[in-house]
């Protein structure tokens, strides 16, 4: 237990947290202000907003989109009686800026000033963390609750305050209510709960497993009882699941790979002639997911997808597909931070002597292969993952990021040692250009090609405010 460090409320208002925050909500105030049009889940998310603020709250629930974002958005919007849009966009930087304080709580454990600067930086300049906060999306506010679930743990840990598992419970819980994916932070407790399960009493690590176990079902209770009694099967999502994927492996009926439109027409076919290869796969692949998506819809209203054909591949092929679905995901959580950020996380693990192994890089290895795996299968099953699947580990790996570039520095300064370069400006020398790349990256114009979409979108909205309907 760790009694010298100073208390949470001290800590969280050092000037360096401010500091981090400040700097957050500034980029993502830039790259909200360069975006030119909003994403078609934003609008989704709009739409459900909506949806709760005027009391349709069945047609909320509906869709297969987590419910705690779009309720946020519908709840302030009609407390403060602001534009749906400004109101998303603030939440979204917001959160982005409450995470910060999560994420020093778990960067302090290192107990390098230098470590919990560095990383709270890569955070804050992550190009995709900061394009996502500057949208309609709920990334930012799922970030929020998987960091702060994860501070709670170590923090329970670290001083021994058993009553912390309980809160980590709850904004676990809450992570979920934002998407499905947010209970892989409680699994992940759980796990590194029973592989310490020898250090510290037998009753004080049931308390700590009982009080997150009851955090988590609070929260997450009421729609997945909900979801129980609109399908009539105990379900935790209606967006894809890892069971299903499962279930296709052992030869259950699946959806067809090769797509088909309303008429039976293979879509391949309706791609137009001349688009390259990889883009024609992405495609494909979209329309298929576009399609799976309706296809659950319909099963939870009680009507059958079409068609319904066999599992096609056999199990080794699915195998080999996982398998290549696993490289791809690693290379994306890399990439997903922002390569030139990403490539340092691997010095972490050269720095074992500076920067020894620790409980928290033992969550979040945890934590990263149990996410690489769901990803794996999601690819595997949907063909088509984004990088917004990759933002927690990537907020995660900005620790192992800021470790792995002071490591780096060292090793440069040691081989350089004739030219009397010290650590300090090798690092210098390579952060600034990495920076400052990587805050352009995610601040430029954004959509701009699209403008003239939302033009017209407005134009049509504003002038056919009668017909409800004004194109199909």
């Amino acid at each position: 237990m760790r009694t010298d460090q100073p208390k949470i409320a001290q800590f969280i208002g050092s000037h360096v947290v401010w500091e981090a925050a400040i700097l957050t909500v500034l980029l993502r105030i830039v790259a909200w202000l360069n975006t030119a049009i909003i994403s078609r889940d934003s609008v989704i998310y709009i739409r459900l907003a909506r949806e709760w603020a005027t009391g349709h709250y069945d047609k909320a629930l509906a869709h297969p989109y987590h419910p705690l974002y779009s309720l946020l958005i519908g709840l302030v919007s009609q407390g403060i009686g602001g534009s749906y849009e400004y109101v998303a966009v603030g939440i979204s930087i917001l959160a982005s800026a409450l995470t910060i304080p999560a994420l020093a709580l778990l960067f302090r454990t290192v107990r390098r000033k230098i470590v919990l600067c560095l990383g709270l930086l890569f955070f804050c300049v992550s190009p995709y963390l900061i394009r996502y906060a500057g949208d309609i999306l709920s990334e930012p506010l799922y970030l929020l609750f998987v960091a702060w679930a994860a501070a709670m743990w170590i923090e329970s840990e670290a001083r021994g305050k058993i009553l912390f598992s309980f809160v980590s419970g709850v904004m676990a819980g809450l992570a979920y209510l934002t998407r499905p994916e947010g209970l892989s932070v409680a699994i992940a407790a759980v796990i590194w709960l029973f592989m310490d399960w020898g250090r510290g009493g037998i009753k004080d690590r049931s308390a700590r497993l009982l009080l997150l176990v009851l955090g988590v079902g609070l929260m997450a209770a009421p729609y997945v009882c909900y979801l129980h009694r609109e399908s009539g099967k105990w379900l935790l999502t209606r967006k894809k699941r890892v069971g299903t994927l499962l279930h296709e492996v052992s030869g259950a009926p699946v959806y067809p790979h090769a797509a088909t439109n309303r008429s039976g027409e293979a879509l391949d076919t309706l791609i137009q002639k001349g688009i390259k290869r990889k883009r024609a796969e992405f495609l494909a692949n979209r329309r298929r997911w576009e399609q799976d998506q309706a296809n659950r819809v319909r099963q939870v209203f009680g009507e059958a997808p079409h068609p319904k054909i066999a599992a096609g591949a056999p199990l080794w092929k699915w195998g080999l597909g996982l398998g290549s679905a696993l490289g791809i995901i690693l290379l994306g959580f890399f990439k997903g931070m922002f390569l030139p950020l990403g490539i340092w996380v691997v010095f972490r693990f050269l720095a074992m002597k500076r920067f020894p192994w620790s409980r928290v890089d033992t969550f979040i290895l945890i934590f990263s292969v149990l996410y690489w795996g769901v990803l794996g299968l999601l690819l595997t099953g949907y063909g088509y993952v984004s990088r917004r699947h990759y933002t927690p580990v990537v907020m995660f790996w900005s620790l192992w990021a800021a470790m792995g570039f002071i490591e780096a520095s060292h090793r440069m300064a040691a081989f350089a040692k004739r030219r009397r370069w010290s650590p300090t400006l090798l690092g210098t020398i390579l952060l600034v250009p990495i920076l400052g790349v990587s805050v352009v990256k995610g601040t430029r114009p954004y959509r701009m090609d699209k403008y003239g979409r939302k033009v017209v979108g407005q134009w049509i909205a504003s002038n056919n405010k009668a017909s409800g309907k004004p194109c199909q």
